[in-house]
């Protein structure tokens, strides 16, 4: 979802997958990916 739309928000895309926030799904990406979902999405960006 991060990388299918790049206008689309890091909380947009939390909420979609399920998160009650942002910060939660922040801390869950950077655990899994070793970066934030932010950073992620500018280099992974189509």
């Amino acid at each position: 979802m991060l990388a299918a739309d790049p206008r689309r928000t890091v909380t947009a895309v939390a909420l979609a997958v399920g998160f009650g926030s942002s910060a939660h799904f922040a801390k869950a990406f950077r655990k899994f990916a070793g970066t934030t979902p932010s950073a992620w999405q500018r280099q992974n960006a189509a």
